[in-house]
C-alpha cells in the first residue's frame, strides 16, 4: 500500500486546483500496476531463457494456452523468409562450356557435360541442354550440357557443291524420289568426306528446309556410325532394314526450341557411303503424325543409290562440283 500512498500524495501536490474525475486516480492506479506487472514478467523472462525451462509466449503471458506445431510462437514465413524451392534452368545453347558450366553453378544446379560431334561449330560450345532452360528444378539438381566435340582430325575446307541442276544427283548419290512439289533449295555443302544438300518448296537456299540429306565417305562413314548408334540409344531409336540394307532411325532433339524433333534416318548404300536423311519439323507437322512421317523416311531412304566413282576417281567436295581423287 505504500505505493498507492505515495501516488495518492503526488497527485494532491500536482492537481490540487484542477477540478477532475474521482476515476482518474483509479486509471493511474491501474497503469501503474500494469507497469509493475510488466517489470515483474520481464525479470520472470530473463530467468526463464536462463534455465532454458518457460516458452517466450508463456513467460509474457502466463495464462495463455501452449501453442503447437512448427508455428508456434511466430507467425508464418512469407516473401524473401521462405526458403527457396525451386530454381530455373539457364538457358545455356550456344555459350561456350566453361561460360555455361558457370551460369548453371551459379544459378545452384549441378551439371554433367557430355560430347557429341557437329560438324562445323566449334569444340566446346553447347548445342543442346537437358532438361531445357526455363525448367524449374529443385536446387542441386543436375544438368546435362551436350558440347561440340574437338574433330578428331582438322576440319577440311568447307565450300560449296556448284550448280546440281535439280540435285537429284549429287556426288555418289543419286535421289529417287522426293516427294512432289519439293526441290533443291540451292544450298549444298561440302567438307571433305562429307556433303549435303536440301530440299524445300521454294528453291531458296535462305528459307527453311523440308529434306536434308548428308552423305559420309570413307572415314567419315565410321564417325557417322557411331553417332547413329549413340542416337538409337540416346532417342529410343531402332535399327531397321530398308530396301535390303541396314537402317537406323530416330527422333532427335525433341524439345528443342520448343518443338517436337527432327525425325531422321542413316542408312548404308556402300561399306565406303551412308546418308542421313532428315525431316524437318516443319514438315513433319505437314506430313500428319509419326507413322507418315516414318513412311515418308523410309521411302526417301529406299529410293536413295550409290553411284561409282567418275572415270577420273575423283570426289565431289571441290568448289563447282568437280572432284578430287578418292585416294
Amino acid at each position: 500500500m505504500k505505493l498507492e500512498e505515495e501516488l495518492r500524495r503526488a497527485m494532491a501536490a500536482h492537481v490540487a486546483e484542477v477540478h477532475a474525475s474521482p476515476a482518474i486516480g483509479a486509471r493511474v492506479r491501474r497503469r501503474h500496476r500494469r507497469v509493475v506487472r510488466f517489470r515483474a514478467a520481464s525479470a520472470a523472462l530473463v530467468t526463464a531463457v536462463a534455465v532454458g525451462a518457460v516458452p517466450v509466449y508463456l513467460a509474457l503471458n502466463p495464462e495463455a494456452e501452449p501453442a503447437t506445431g512448427a508455428a508456434s510462437g511466430a507467425g508464418e514465413a512469407t516473401g524473401a523468409d521462405r526458403v527457396r524451392v525451386s530454381v530455373a534452368v539457364p538457358d545455356v545453347r550456344g555459350r561456350q562450356a566453361e561460360e555455361a558450366v558457370k551460369a548453371l553453378r551459379d544459378a545452384g544446379l549441378a551439371v554433367e557435360v557430355k560430347e557429341t560431334p557437329v560438324l562445323g561449330l566449334g569444340a566446346g560450345t553447347v548445342v543442346r541442354q537437358e532438361p531445357a532452360g526455363g525448367t524449374e528444378l529443385a536446387p542441386g539438381s543436375t544438368v546435362t550440357i551436350i558440347t561440340a566435340a574437338p574433330p578428331e582430325t582438322p576440319m577440311p575446307r568447307t565450300t560449296d557443291l556448284g550448280d546440281l541442276g535439280d540435285a537429284r544427283a549429287f556426288g555418289r548419290v543419286k535421289v529417287g524420289y522426293l516427294a512432289e512439289g519439293l526441290r533443291w533449295s540451292g544450298f549444298s555443302l561440302a567438307a571433305g568426306d562429307a556433303y549435303t544438300v536440301s530440299y524445300d518448296r521454294d528453291g531458296d537456299k535462305s528459307g527453311p528446309y523440308y529434306v536434308q540429306l548428308w552423305a559420309h565417305e570413307g572415314e567419315a562413314v565410321r564417325r557417322a556410325e557411331k553417332r547413329w548408334r549413340r542416337y538409337v540409344a540416346e532417342y529410343q531409336g531402332e535399327t531397321l532394314t530398308v530396301a535390303g540394307r541396314p537402317a537406323r532411325t530416330a527422333n532427335l532433339w525433341p524439345g528443342e526450341d520448343g518443338g517436337p524433333g527432327t525425325p531422321g534416318l542413316c542408312v548404308t548404300l556402300a561399306p565406303d557411303l551412308v546418308v542421313e536423311v532428315m525431316i524437318s519439323p516443319r514438315y513433319a507437322k505437314e506430313l500428319g503424325g509419326p507413322a507418315k512421317v516414318r513412311a515418308e523416311l523410309t521411302r526417301i531412304a529406299a529410293g536413295l543409290e550409290a553411284l561409282p566413282y567418275r572415270a577420273t576417281g575423283e570426289r565431289p567436295d571441290q568448289a563447282g562440283g568437280a572432284t578430287r581423287s578418292a585416294n
